[in-house]
């Protein structure tokens, strides 16, 4: 993955939480999970639902 791509995400992902509280990011096939795993957003806590409940990363 580009810098470039890594930081659209991440601008995408700060405008969000500036209008949202909770931002779900749904990946089914796992594709970018590294991405997600590598994101690091001031104040924001990342949650990885397994099954039936959210455990915290």
């Amino acid at each position: 993955m580009s810098e470039a791509y890594l930081n659209r995400i991440s601008d995408a992902l700060k405008k969000l939480f500036d209008r949202h509280r909770i931002v779900f990011w749904y990946d089914e096939d796992a594709t970018m999970y590294d991405i997600f795993h590598s994101l690091d957003l001031e104040g924001v806590n990342k949650l990885k639902q397994k099954r039936a409940h959210l455990d915290e990363l």
